[in-house]
């Protein structure tokens, strides 16, 4: 079975023509993902392939970076192998390759950078009703070579603050509403999971005047 979508971005209520196309394959041995976000506006283009048991439990992906800004790393992409003890990170950036294993903390949760993960990612941080590692590539600073892709464990927690149905780009989906705290996330940011897992809209203050939405809609 395969399901598959996008996320589309808007900013300030305009849209921005930000796209992230995803694809979920569910088959005996667990789900594959593919993602892409273009971000032609900023020059940024980042693809995720990752594998799983289920939307929550991921156990490998590869990210790739391409980014056209005049400053900032050109290519560069990563390989993350998650054991039940470690985390093996292999990263080319601009042709240079680094390889660090780092020990798995407990109640780790995996949150490959892109929207489709998000729903996952809430679920199990609701479900620990603690503030739990969340294993995050860095991606802050597009020109540090040294960083860019490496292993980021952020201390972070969600709470479900309701559940009811929403409409989202025509659809209705019955969902629960999260605050996701950490990282670049407050209070003010906003989360909505659909029944099936899947994140369906979001919105998130970069600041008090520049308000971001991101809503999802399945293909036909």
């Amino acid at each position: 079975m395969q399901i598959s979508g996008s996320y589309s971005y808007s900013r300030n209520g305009v849209a921005t023509g930000i796209r992230e196309k995803w694809s979920l394959k569910i088959g005996i041995g667990g789900m594959l993902f593919r993602t892409e976000r273009d971000a032609s506006i900023f020059g940024s283009h980042i693809a995720v392939e990752a594998r799983g048991f289920d939307l929550a439990h991921l156990f490998w992906f590869r990210v790739d970076w391409r980014n056209t800004n005049p400053d900032a790393v050109k290519t560069a992409s990563a390989i993350y192998d998650i054991g039940p003890d470690t985390i093996h990170v292999k990263r080319e950036v601009d042709g240079t390759m680094t390889h660090e294993i780092i020990p798995r903390p407990e109640r780790l949760v995996v949150s490959p950078l892109m929207r489709i993960f998000y729903g996952g990612v809430l679920l199990q941080l609701e479900a620990a009703q603690e503030v739990c590692p969340v294993l995050v590539p860095w991606i802050h600073q597009p020109n540090n070579a040294q960083m860019l892709l490496s292993a980021q464990l952020d201390p972070r927690r969600a709470r479900l603050l309701d559940k009811g149905k929403i409409k989202v780009a025509g659809e209705t989906h019955v969902v629960k509403r999260y605050e996701y705290i950490g990282g670049n996330y407050t209070a003010d940011s906003q989360f909505w999971v659909n029944d099936a897992g899947i994140l369906v809209r979001y919105t998130f203050a970069q600041s008090q005047n520049d308000l971001w939405e991101v809503q999802m809609t399945y293909d036909e």
